[in-house]
């Protein structure tokens, strides 16, 4: 009777944990010509000037930005997950422009996404995990783009506001660690189905190319979570 006691309460432990908590740090990629911060910060570039010729900025620096994320999870009984995610993304580009007029460039990107996904495990064992995943997604937020004007030190700038629906498809991978800590990486695809903002009636479009906010985004995700 105590072996069947003890098999028991270890079997409860387990099955009780069953949430999860995590705070990530994404890594975007949005195929349109920005830079991706792969090493997670920003490479800035601030203030302009004329040297030898050319416009070359003042001054930059490295920082780490403001991308963050938070996420819970709820195991279900047939073994997969569903999700709540919420992460705030800050980008502060600085594109050297050309000296070309008109030349078009991003200032910044600053938007949050909710999410809700659902998340299923392909293999996985006491310490390692492989899962599939998949989402649908609300991203609110702005980005600014400008027109420079070197000879003139002046820039003409337009906002596009984010209110876009999307979904993603990924995988995941989750390492244990000291009975209740998870290490995670993912990596998932994003293409926004709706976008609030068309561009294709500004400025910006005409001189520049610019189409509108992105529509698609690749991802990658790295994480620290509690199970309880």
């Amino acid at each position: 009777m105590g072996t069947v006691g003890a098999s028991f309460s270890q079997t409860e432990s387990v099955v009780d944990k069953n949430h999860l908590v995590e705070v990530y740090v994404p890594v975007c990629h949005f195929f349109d010509h920005t830079r991706t911060n792969w090493w997670l910060v920003d490479h800035i570039r601030f203030g302009y000037v004329y040297r030898n010729g050319k416009l070359v900025h003042k001054g930059e620096r490295y920082v780490i930005p403001a991308t963050l994320g938070l996420q819970y999870s709820r195991a279900l009984e047939s073994g997969g997950e569903v999700r709540l995610s919420a992460m705030g993304y800050f980008r502060n580009y600085g594109e050297v422009p050309n000296e070309k007029r008109g030349t078009v460039f991003w200032l910044r990107r600053m938007y949050e996404v909710l999410s809700l996904g659902y998340v299923r495990p392909l293999m996985r064992n006491r310490q390692l995990a492989l899962k599939v995943l998949g989402e649908l997604n609300y991203r609110g937020g702005d980005e600014v783009l400008i027109e420079f004007f070197p000879l003139a030190y002046e820039g003409l700038g337009e906002g596009f506001l984010l209110r876009d629906v999307g979904a993603s498809i990924g995988v995941r991978v989750e390492k244990t660690c000291l009975s209740d800590f998870v290490i995670s990486g993912e990596a998932k695809y994003t293409r926004f189905i709706y976008r609030y903002s068309d561009a294709t009636e500004s400025f910006l479009y005409v001189d520049g190319g610019y189409d509108g906010p992105p529509i698609d985004v690749f991802t990658l995700q790295f994480g620290l979570g509690y199970r309880f």
